[in-house]
């Protein structure tokens, strides 16, 4: 499922809404014909993976070659990745606690990305939806925010800050058997139990 906005003037359009086939890429590049403006991807994808590791605190193309080392680590097969720092340890060797995540599934955005292309569209970046979630923390008073978030067509995301930095984000699909609320009660211990699993890990 594809949705495609217009930003005018401080304000959203409608959502023109896209089904994931040739159809549906079809009526976007229509769509886009319409619409020339530079583009930003906004991603919501169960394929997307986080790891939280500590490394060395390097600069230079000494970092860059850690970085690339850990994308070949863990994520070879795809170009959709990123290296964050959360924050330099304050003892020891006060190493970086860093953030690496991925789209594991290229062909999930690929086949837009042609599109764009085939139409000439400038894409400015492409984002993932718990990536940019940070801003939304800033008058919550708390080191740890589980932040829950819903799309009918994707599910529930559940995104875990400390200290209003993302430590790892997971997407459930929602049951059409169950209520929103009924899939909050299912997730939530889940989502618990794996903190609990990192926290026993260290």
């Amino acid at each position: 499922h594809f949705q495609a906005y217009a930003w005018k003037s401080g304000n959203l359009s409608e959502a023109q809404y896209f089904n994931n086939d040739s159809n549906g890429r079809e009526q976007f590049s229509e769509y886009l014909k319409q619409h020339r403006n530079p583009a930003y991807l906004l991603v919501d994808v169960i394929e997307e993976d986080f790891r939280q590791e500590t490394v060395p605190h390097l600069s230079g193309s000494n970092r860059r070659q850690l970085i690339d080392r850990k994308f070949e680590q863990y994520y070879r097969n795809t170009l959709f990745r990123q290296a964050r720092v959360l924050r330099r340890q304050a003892d020891g060797r006060r190493d970086d606690e860093m953030l690496f995540s991925a789209l594991t599934n290229p062909q999930r955005i690929s086949p837009w990305l042609d599109t764009l292309l085939t139409n000439n569209i400038p894409l400015i970046g492409i984002h993932s939806l718990p990536n940019i979630s940070t801003p939304l923390l800033k008058n919550i008073d708390s080191d740890h925010v589980l932040l829950l978030s819903w799309e009918k067509h994707a599910g529930l995301r559940q995104s875990y800050f400390n200290q209003k930095r993302l430590n790892f984000s997971r997407l459930t699909p929602i049951s059409n058997n169950n209520s929103f609320s009924e899939s909050v009660a299912t997730e939530t211990p889940r989502t618990q139990q794996y903190l609990k699993s990192l926290r026993d890990r260290k």
